[in-house]
This record gives structure tokens, sequence and C-alpha cells, in this order.
């Protein structure tokens, strides 16, 4: 049987009798792990073993394979094979099978995931092993929402992931990325990188994305369209997003008709709309405009504002075109077609 000891540095070949101590050298044998050729510094003989010292060592978990070439057969004990105290020659092995004793940890952390929490002010990175207290600075990452770099306050390892506090918050339906640059590697762990217990350091990551689970809404509802309806006093306010119920006063509108001011008499919303009530009702003929006076920012949801569900406030626009659908008009005179007949001196239409 062969095995690799529990510090990874020594392969040991067990046979079934004690061996000689005049044996082979390093050169009749192979090792590989995972598949990598590995030195052999040296081979001594304890006892029924051959001892195959590496020149570094084997994790845990790898794969170990171990061959021996014999020489040609010599019945001495001279010669420089694996041989019993009489002078037997051990046989080739090939390719055989070595159990991997090793509790050394050569393996470095693995990113596996990102994520932004719904607060979008916390990127947790998470790894596939639990990272040591010593890590990176906040220097070797770089976080982007929305194309736009994030500053980074301060990060935390617990367990399996580096939390980075960010400084302001992430915006919903943003895309994220987040890279990290890792410094030369180092077997210690008392180096700024993000590394297991064993000080085995993590690669560099190069704009992973990250799934991002904020809820944050900043952005302000913007106008789309305005249009007056066919009966001359319904104009809708159409915008990009809900609206929330509490919204504008009626005065906080001005509406122009042929450059004159008319009534908002009433307001109202309507998931993205605000509808308006003019009075009179306007002709299809008039020019109409419409502007809107944002009182001051505020990101409640309880102040007078044309504002989304989350109180973001629209901005104010001046006088904008409104597209008149109305069908109201001037009363239009009647014609009625016919022969004119003649009586003496009066005529009348038939």
């Amino acid at each position: 049987m062969q095995s690799v000891n529990s510090t990874g540095t020594v392969l040991t070949l067990t046979y079934n009798e004690t061996l000689n101590s005049t044996t082979a050298p390093t050169s009749a044998f192979s090792v590989t792990v995972n598949g990598i050729a590995r030195t052999v510094n040296s081979a001594v003989v304890s006892g029924s073993g051959v001892q195959l010292t590496l020149a570094s060592p084997v994790g845990s978990g790898q794969t170990v394979v171990v061959s021996y070439t014999a020489p040609s057969v010599d019945s001495t004990t001279a010669n420089s094979a694996i041989q019993d105290t009489a002078g037997n020659d051990a046989i080739s092995r090939l390719s055989q099978s070595a159990s991997n004793s090793s509790t050394l940890d050569l393996t470095a952390p693995v990113f596996s995931s990102a994520a932004v929490d719904s607060a979008g002010t916390l990127l947790t990175l998470t790894y596939g092993e639990n990272l040591f207290a010593t890590t990176a600075p906040t220097s070797a990452f770089t976080v982007t929402a929305g194309g736009v770099s994030q500053t980074i306050s301060s990060l935390s390892i617990s367990a399996r992931t580096l939390r980075l506090s960010l400084a302001s918050a992430i915006e919903r339906g943003v895309v994220v990325t987040v890279s990290y640059a890792a410094p030369t590697p180092d077997s210690t762990n008392s180096n700024s990188a993000i590394q297991d217990a064993a000080g085995n350091d993590s690669i560099s990551l190069n704009a992973a994305t990250v799934t991002n689970s904020s809820t944050v809404d900043t952005t302000a509802p913007v106008l789309s369209s305005a249009v007056l309806a066919a009966n001359g006093t319904t104009l809708t306010l159409t915008y990009n997003e809900a609206l929330n119920a509490t919204t504008a006063a009626t005065t906080d509108f001005a509406v122009l008709v042929d450059g004159s001011p008319t009534t908002v008499s009433a307001r109202s919303i309507s998931g993205s709309t605000v509808i308006l009530t003019l009075s009179p009702a306007v002709l299809g003929s008039s020019t109409v405009t419409v502007a809107y006076n944002a009182p001051s920012a505020s990101n409640l949801t309880t102040n007078n504002a044309v504002q989304d569900t989350a109180g973001n406030d629209a901005l104010s626009f001046s006088a904008t075109a409104v597209t008149n659908n109305s069908t109201e008009g001037p009363p239009r005179l009647g014609v009625r077609c016919g022969r004119i007949k003649w009586f003496s001196s009066n005529a009348y239409l038939e």
C-alpha cells in the first residue's frame, strides 16, 4: 500500500516484509498530485516502508499517484533497488493510487455569489469556505451601480461572507458589479487579502455580476405626455411610473388656452396619471399649454406634490404643449338646399 502522511510531506510505500537499507534512487519514483508531477527529494527505508519526501506538501483532498520502476534484477543487496534483506528485488509498481491523509489546506476560497440587500447599502460577497478575519482593505474593491463607482465606507468578515458597507444606497433595478484586486499571493494569513485561516489567498474578481435586491427608489417621476380629452375638460398628464395618491394642489398647475389662463377646478390621481378637470370646456381649435410648479423637494409621501409611491417629487415644468383632442366648438349655421320658386313679388325656398 502507499499513503501520504497528515502533513502532506511524506509518501510511504509499505511492503510485506522488512526492507534492506540500500534502496532505489529518487529517479526511480514518479509522483503526481492532481495530475501534476511532484518532485521527490529523498527516498529512505524505514522497516518495511520506503519513505519519499516530497518537494512540496500535498493538500487535503488532492489525488496522489505513485510509480516505481525497478532496475534489472540483482540477487545482491548492493544494487539500487527496493529489496529485502536477502537481496530479493521488488517488482515495478506503475500508477498506484495513494491514500491521502493530509490535513493541509492548500485550496483558496472560491467566490460563489454577490448580492445587494433590500436597503441598498450592504453588498455581501459569499465564498465557498470560512474566511479569515485579516482581510483586504476597502481600496482593493470597486463597486459600480449603473456604471457609476460607489464609495465603500467599511467592510467586515462573517463566516463565509465579506460584507461591504456602501456610503450611499444603490437604487433598485440598476446593474451592479464588484471587482477585487488580489495582492501577490502569500502563504501566511497575516497579509491583507481575502483568505482562509490557512492563509490561502483568493484570486481577483473582474466586474462580477451582483444580484441587486434593493427596494430603494430615488428617481423622480418624469412627465411623458399631456393630452386633452374629447370632452374638452379632462386634461391627463402621464408620467413614467405609478404616482402617490397624495399630490399637488390645483393651484400648482397653470393651464393656458390660446394664451389665457383657464380654471383647473379639480385634480385626481389614477395609476401613473394626474387628471386635471378644466372649466369651461376648451374648444378643439384652441392652443393649450400646461405648466406645473413643484414645491420644495421632500422625500416624504405626505407633502402636496406630484410624486411616486416612494416620495420622490417630480420636477416643475414650464408651459408644455398639450395634445388637444377636444371635439367642442361653436354652433354652426345650417344651410338648406332646394329650388327657388317665384310667385308674383314673393320668393321661397323649396
